[in-house]
């Protein structure tokens, strides 16, 4: 799986299909490790480019990871990742971020 959302295709080198849904099953899993949980999820993240805010909070419930490794999706956000569609408050920090970066 994490191969598939690095490279964008799947073991015979085609767009994968119900990604989602393959990542909520792992999730669900309790083989998967929490580190592995949490490392699914920022790939899954960069992968689609951002999704809606109520489907992060989806997937941290399918997670079941502690308040300080939702934290770190959310944080995502200040390495200028786009992690909810539609957030401007968060582009404004991105912007804020990325400004005040380039001063140092």
């Amino acid at each position: 799986m994490p191969q598939t959302l690095a490279t964008g295709l799947d073991e015979e080198y085609k767009k994968p299909k119900n990604l989602a849904d393959l990542v909520i099953r792992l999730l669900d899993e309790d083989a998967v490790a929490q580190s592995d949980r949490l490392r699914l999820l920022l790939l899954y993240l960069v992968y689609r480019d951002g999704i809606l805010p109520a489907d992060i909070v989806k997937l941290l419930s399918h997670a079941q990871l502690k308040a300080i490794d939702g934290d770190v999706i959310y944080n995502l956000a200040y390495l200028a990742r786009e992690l909810a569609v539609h957030s401007r408050m968060q582009d404004h920090l991105v912007r804020r971020c990325s400004h005040v970066s380039r001063r140092r």
